[in-house]
């Protein structure tokens, strides 16, 4: 286990008032599953992130594409007088929509991608952040 991490995790027993050695062998195998197993649990949350950000770009596809449907039918003239102001007012709902549905879903594929490129590359660096935001709150 690095340096560091035994550091954090000194730093974090004695604010708690627990003495514990983080090097003995017992502690180790423990440490170890459980950095895996929230590697995992991270891994995991940002895929179905990155997964719920495609659908909202999808969602996004098919609200333009009925926006520009209601649009056809009042530049067309299909649609009479009375119900050519919903006609409009769904289009423009439709675009409102998609901006939004563009706008988090680029927040979330963002955000999981750098998530999985961590959790792939560094996964380390996660445990330290959650360990130092822990440090933090107390």
């Amino acid at each position: 286990m690095s340096d560091e991490i035994i550091k954090v995790l000194d730093d974090l027993s004695q604010r708690f008032g627990i003495a514990v050695d983080w090097t003995s062998a017992n502690m180790l195998p423990y440490l170890q599953m459980l950095t895996r197993k929230y590697v995992n649990y991270r891994l995991a949350m940002s895929v179905m992130e990155l997964i719920v950000g495609i659908l909202l770009f999808a969602a996004a596809a098919k609200l333009i594409k009925a926006a520009k449907v209601q649009y056809r039918k009042v530049a067309k003239g299909e649609v009479d007088y009375s119900s050519e102001d919903f006609c409009v007012f769904t289009g423009i709902a439709c675009c409102v929509g998609a901006a939004f549905a563009i706008f988090i879903g680029f927040i979330l594929v963002v955000s999981a991608s750098g998530d999985i490129i961590t959790c792939i590359t560094f996964p380390e660096k996660l445990i330290l952040d959650e360990l130092l935001q822990v440090l933090k709150n107390h």
